[in-house]
C-alpha cells in the first residue's frame, strides 16, 4: 500500500513565497551601486572616476576608427605588432572594470584597488610610449602626461 502525499497547504505556498521574495528583495537592497554623488565627493574616486571615462573612451576610439593603422605617429606601436583592436579591447576592458570597482557598494581590498590603478596608469603609459619620438601635436603629449601624472597620485593616495 503506498501512502500518498498530502495536498499542498495553500497558506504554507504563499507564506513561502512571500518569505522568498522578501529574501529577493533583500538582496536586491544590499546589491545596490554606489551614488553617484559619493565618488563626485571623495577626490581619490573622483580622479579615478575621469581616468576611467578617458581609457574608455580611448578603447573606443581604437575600435571603431583604428587610429594606429591609419595615422602614422604611432609606429611605436604598430612596429610592436600592436593593433588598434588589441588597444581597444585592453583599454575598455580595464576602464570598464575599474569603473565596476567604483561602484561596487562595497570597497575591495587595497591590492586589488592599486592592481586596477595600475593597469590604467599602464594604458596610458602604454600610448604615451607609442608617441614619443613622432612629430605629434605637444596638446597629446601633454593631454597623456597629466593623465599619468594623475594617476600616480591616485595610486600614491590610495
Amino acid at each position: 500500500m503506498q501512502i500518498s502525499p498530502a495536498p499542498p497547504n495553500k497558506r504554507s505556498n504563499r507564506g513561502m513565497k512571500q518569505k522568498l521574495s522578501e529574501t529577493v528583495l533583500g538582496m536586491g537592497r544590499k546589491l545596490r551601486f554606489r551614488r553617484f554623488c559619493y565618488i563626485y565627493n571623495s577626490r581619490v574616486d573622483f580622479v579615478d572616476f575621469w581616468l576611467c571615462l578617458y581609457i574608455v573612451t580611448t578603447g573606443m576610439v581604437c575600435l571603431y576608427s583604428h587610429p594606429l593603422e591609419n595615422i602614422p605617429v604611432y609606429t611605436n606601436l604598430t612596429e610592436r605588432g600592436i593593433s588598434s583592436n588589441e588597444l581597444g579591447v585592453y583599454s575598455l576592458s580595464i576602464g570598464l572594470l575599474n569603473l565596476i570597482r567604483l561602484y561596487i557598494p562595497f570597497k575591495p581590498s587595497i591590492i586589488v584597488a592599486c592592481f586596477g590603478k595600475c593597469l590604467l596608469l599602464s594604458v596610458f603609459l602604454l600610448l604615451l610610449f607609442g608617441i614619443l619620438g613622432n612629430p605629434v601635436l605637444p596638446l597629446t603629449t601633454g593631454y597623456l602626461s597629466v593623465a599619468i601624472l594623475l594617476s600616480l597620485d591616485n595610486i600614491r593616495r590610495t
